[in-house]
């Protein structure tokens, strides 16, 4: 194995550093192309040129080498909290320390932003390229001081291994360890990810679907289904989940599983959310014209996280709620736990700024991130559904039934109605009761339909056979 280098200051190569002789007036325009002004690190060409150069050296063929890309976690909100002048000294920091664990041969650069790259052409295996990624993790753990208050910095980072006898461009190559570091930070980030060739596969088939889902928008390919929810002991439906369903013409209907995590990352989800929201709201007008204001049932709609970060989401919402003439009280805008958890004085005034269009509000998935009482409470949300994974071992698995009895008592505790999904059988049904929760939705009383088939269920008073 190549031996890693030490956590110890070493001196860097020209490529690194900014010490050494002041370029000439005539180089200066070019010098400063080469070299990232804020941080004096290898600007992105230098870098781009770096991974070139070791991709046509000739020893390429037999030995390999190492490129590591690294975004700093959550640096956006530092940089917000901290303000310009405090974003720049984190940065400078970064480099600083990353320049203490790399050594001569290596090129460390600041791609954009947050993002940093290393070159490594004497790293030869993999294992040391996960060392090295160690040490970065390592060299960031103390905190940056500015002014009086420590910020503790996380990095994610993805390393990709050269190939001997690829083909490979230096774009290949950055945007190989771009996917490799999203691996890390869809898993919460702070670590390190080897890049595989199933990623490859992975990449290619999620840029297919992304390409897919602009032309889904443009060819009217998306459609919006909806599940009933339920009062447990008569049946009645009290409302309806709206869930966007594709049906391509070649691939038939594509999981929900497999598009919304691609249109979230790509950010076509703001457009699908409009459509859905757009669909979602008529449909509910036009069922509260039809049942009347006290039968007709509310309508929940998701909001994702792009959605939901949005500060004028709120003033488009009511724009789209007025243009379709329906009650607000009819509609409830459902937002994932993991969201509502991101920034806590962020996500209460955008709660509240929705709760003041007079829409109810639900926390999803409830169970499965890092909410608790004392954070539940501050939130004006209205209900809380428990994740279906609790659900599915119910009265089989000690634990997830006493998770689902904690989270109803929790919430009657808080005065907020519990929601039980992803309920199948009527074992389910009869636990749940027996728990005191009132109110559930799965495949046990519908699967999602068109609203067409769920006409005449909603016209005669909306309860299940």
């Amino acid at each position: 194995m190549t031996d890693v280098r030490s956590s110890k200051s070493v001196a860097p190569d020209t490529a690194c550093s900014t010490r050494g002789r002041r370029p000439s007036s005539i180089h200066q325009h070019s010098y400063r192309a080469r070299r990232d002004e804020l941080t004096g690190l290898a600007s992105r060409s230098l870098f781009v040129d770096r991974i070139t150069a070791a991709l046509s050296q000739p020893h390429v063929t037999s030995t390999p080498f190492a490129v590591l890309f690294i975004n700093l976690d959550r640096f956006t909100w530092a940089n917000d909290a901290l303000g310009r002048e405090g974003g720049d000294a984190v940065l400078r920091g970064v480099a600083t320390r990353l320049r203490q664990v790399t050594s001569g041969p290596d090129t460390v650069a600041r791609i954009d932003g947050d993002e940093f790259g290393i070159v490594c052409p004497t790293i030869t295996d993999a294992d040391a390229a996960l060392e090295l990624a160690a040490l970065v993790s390592v060299a960031l753990d103390p905190p940056f001081t500015f002014g009086t208050e420590p910020l503790f910095v996380t990095a994610s980072i993805g390393i990709r291994m050269s190939h001997p006898g690829e083909t490979a461009s230096a774009v290949d190559v950055m945007r190989d360890a771009t996917v490799a570091m999203r691996r890390v930070r869809s898993r919460g980030g702070a670590g390190s990810e080897l890049f595989t060739e199933s990623m490859r596969v992975n990449y290619t088939k999620r840029a297919g679907i992304d390409h897919a889902l602009h032309q889904a928008l443009d060819e009217h390919q998306l459609l919006v289904h909806y599940q009933p929810v339920v009062q447990l002991a008569s049946g009645r439906i009290t409302g309806m989940e709206a869930l966007v369903r594709w049906d391509h013409p070649e691939w038939g209907m594509v999981p929900p599983i497999e598009f919304i995590p691609v249109a979230e990352s790509s950010g076509v989800i703001n457009a699908i959310g409009d459509y859905v929201m757009t669909e979602a709201l008529a449909q509910a007008a036009a069922w509260e014209r039809m049942a009347g204001p006290h039968l007709a049932p509310t309508v929940a709609i998701n909001l994702s996280a792009r959605q939901f970060l949005n500060p004028r989401l709120a003033g488009h919402i009511s724009d789209l709620i007025a243009a379709a003439g329906v009650n607000p009280e009819r509609i409830c805008f459902e937002i994932t736990e993991s969201v509502l958890m991101d920034d806590l004085d962020s996500t209460i005034a955008s709660l509240r700024s929705l709760k003041d269009l007079g829409v109810g509000l639900a926390v999803d998935d409830f169970g499965t991130g890092y909410s608790s009482l004392a954070y539940l409470k501050r939130f004006p949300v209205d209900s809380v559904k428990v994740d279906r994974s609790f659900i599915n071992g119910l009265g089989i698995d000690a634990e997830d039934s006493a998770i689902v009895q904690a989270v109803i008592g929790m919430s009657k505790a808080l005065r907020l109605a519990t929601v039980a999904e992803g309920v199948e059988t009527e074992a389910q049904v009869m636990a749940l009761q027996s728990l005191g929760c009132d109110i559930g939705q799965g495949y046990h009383f519908s699967r999602p339909q068109p609203a067409a088939a769920l006409h005449n269920l909603v016209a005669t008073g909306g309860v299940l056979p």
